[in-house]
């Protein structure tokens, strides 16, 4: 059986590609397609030996592949699979029927954030810092210090509109993946940004018994320490609304404001004055 983690963005799926790496039984889960894809042209389908290639770095040593796809790049997969459809939807699906037919069978874990602005503005700080990924150890270095001195030059720096556009690409990319998963003939084990971080015993033995493994005894320690720190990520949301409020204010605001806000806001209804027009 083959693993195969179906994800977007800053959803915590490199952490969850080193839990199941640490666990063993469940493959290498990794963006082993990027490579090939990043170097071939769109139209140039994918070789036996490429695949071959992409397949051994998924590999654990037990013969396990696994292989993390995020939603965007699918159906550039599916290209590479052979399939010209116009339709992005039908070239991901494409994609995945590929794979089956290369592997056999599939546990597909489909992975995301529930919380929409923290993914956003986890994309956004990932951008404006060029730190895409947390340190892994616990013991306070330059290099997190740097880290935290960063988000506050951003902080500084915040520009509303453009963030923005970080949150509307988080919701494209949801919803393509929500698109994805309801076309597709297989039972898919769906996980959260917050049960991996919040009640990571539970849900790594979900995976388990998902994927055909034996629960685990024990889980390897695991440090875990929030990129951005509350009190930060308070003063982001606080940006983030003002900028809103400026622009509805000077009638600037291009999108629903208040589905802005119910789909980003822990408590909308007490967040700032919403209005239901758009301009």
């Amino acid at each position: 059986m083959t693993t195969i983690i179906l994800a977007t963005q800053r959803t915590g799926s490199t952490l969850l590609c080193s839990e199941f790496e640490d666990l063993g039984g469940l493959g290498r889960p990794g963006e082993h397609f990027l490579p090939w894809l990043r170097a071939h042209p769109e139209d140039e389908e994918i070789t036996e030996e490429a695949l071959e290639e992409i397949f051994s770095r998924g590999r654990d040593d037990g013969g396990r592949i696994g292989l993390k796809l995020m939603a965007g790049y699918l159906p550039d997969i599916g290209r590479a699979f052979g399939s010209n459809d116009a339709d992005p939807l039908k070239r991901a699906h494409h994609a995945l029927k590929g794979l089956e037919t290369c592997l056999g069978p599939v546990a597909y874990f489909r992975l995301d954030r529930s919380d929409v602005f923290d993914q956003a503005l986890s994309a956004y700080l990932a951008t404006a810092t060029g730190l895409f990924f947390r340190t892994s150890d616990g013991e306070v270095t330059d290099a997190k210090h740097a880290e935290t001195e960063s988000h506050h030059t951003a902080l500084a720096a915040f520009d509303g509109k453009l963030f923005d556009t970080f949150i509307d690409q988080v919701e494209r990319d949801k919803a393509f993946l929500s698109e994805i998963c309801a076309g597709m003939d297989a039972s898919i084990l769906h996980l959260t940004y917050e049960d991996l971080t919040r009640e990571r015993h539970e849900t790594l033995t979900r995976c388990c018994e998902h994927g055909g493994m034996p629960p685990p005894e024990t889980l390897p320690k695991r440090w875990m320490r929030k990129v951005v720190q509350s009190g930060l990520r308070d003063r982001f949301r606080a940006a983030a609304e003002r900028s809103w409020k400026e622009r509805i204010a000077a009638g600037r605001w291009v999108t629903d404001y208040a589905h802005r806000v119910e789909s980003t806001s822990d408590d909308p209804e007490n967040s700032i004055e919403k209005v239901d027009y758009v301009k």
